[in-house]
């Protein structure tokens, strides 16, 4: 094989590389959203094999009843010179029964924090002035952006009693013309009342032996 059909197959490998990323078939994992922490070279989305997801947990103890919208967040930087379009949040590893409400992105020059675990029942949802700081995705995120123009607000709900939970959290975003996903590791596990007799929930505390 000559050096001229290598060097024509190459080009019309990224060609096709490009085309099918620009049409969304095939999204680059990693970009300028990925995680602080993510190592790879040529911004890849990769992390220690031994670091998991962060998890905030909600348990039964905290009387939370089926139904009733929880809020949950992450916070996107992007470090690159261009805006950033982010088209989709979806959760990963979901609980069947656990489904997605709303999510929404803070708008350009808000600030505030997140929702760890938040019940909408709960105090201190007005805090987060979700239908003046947000809005509905696809939403745009300035290059070096401020931390509370990051932020994102994950609502969820179950309608059965019982344990939901989701492992992590992907982001599909397009910067231009070029698509890319990232995978945020930050877990969801709750227990949401009245759980059926006998029933318990893994990540509630054991009762105390004395």
């Amino acid at each position: 094989m000559t050096r001229r059909r290598v060097a024509i197959g190459l080009v019309i490998a990224v060609v096709v590389v490009v085309t099918l990323n620009v049409t969304g078939l095939l999204r680059y994992p990693g970009g300028p959203l990925r995680e602080p922490d993510a190592d790879g070279v040529l911004w890849l989305d990769t992390r220690p094999a031994d670091q998991g997801s962060s998890e905030i947990g909600i348990t039964s103890e905290a009387g939370v009843k089926a139904g009733v919208p929880i809020y949950t967040g992450i916070g996107l930087a992007n470090d690159w010179p261009w805006p950033a379009t982010v088209e989709q949040v979806r959760l990963l590893d979901a609980t069947p029964g656990l489904r997605v409400v709303q999510i929404r992105m803070a708008l350009p020059g808000t600030t505030g924090g997140m929702a760890g675990a938040l019940p909408a029942s709960g105090p201190g949802i007005s805090d987060l002035r979700l239908d003046t700081d947000y809005g509905l995705l696809p939403a745009d995120l300035a290059a070096h952006n401020d931390p509370g123009e990051g932020r994102v607000s994950i609502e969820v709900a179950a309608d059965t009693p019982g344990e939901y939970s989701y492992s992590a959290v992907a982001v599909d975003y397009r910067v231009g013309p070029f698509r890319f996903t990232v995978v945020y590791h930050e877990a969801l596990d709750m227990c949401l009342v009245p759980l059926p007799a006998g029933s318990t929930c893994s990540i509630d505390q054991p009762a105390a032996v004395e």
